[in-house]
């Protein structure tokens, strides 16, 4: 899709979120596995960050799909979705990691007045938005 620029064929346009899919049921759990779960947190946070910068980079250039389709962009939604897991299986929801996470609703909150004004228009604000959408 992203060689050709296309989504193919209509009646297989949606594969290429099976097939990120796929990709993350494989990989992900060794992630998971070999990272030791003192650190698999601030891993998550730089992979969640890293994502949307990948993706504003990838906006200015003639690509209008990998953004979209590519694995390496859409990682920072499995990372929030580990991330909660992280918090809701650790015995210790410490006040510090309980207001930081409370931090991050509220800011992703306040980002959403700048979606209605921003539009979905661009492929800049998608940069930001699918991360922020994950986030809610």
């Amino acid at each position: 899709m992203t060689k050709l620029q296309t989504y193919g064929v209509y009646w297989l346009s949606g594969t290429w979120s099976l097939a990120i899919e796929e990709q993350f049921y494989l990989i992900f759990p060794l992630v998971v596995r070999l990272i030791p779960l003192s650190i698999l947190p601030r891993v998550l946070i730089v992979v969640i960050c890293i994502c949307p910068i990948g993706r504003f980079i990838d906006s200015f250039t003639f690509d209008q799909f990998g953004y979209y389709v590519l694995p390496q962009f859409r990682a920072d939604v499995i990372a929030i979705g580990a991330l909660i897991a992280c918090y809701r299986l650790s015995g210790s929801r410490s006040a510090v990691v309980t207001r930081r996470v409370r931090l991050a609703l509220l800011g992703a909150s306040c980002l959403v007045p700048l979606i209605m004004i921003s539009g979905t228009s661009t492929f800049h604000a998608a940069a930001w938005q699918h991360t922020l959408a994950a986030i809610f």
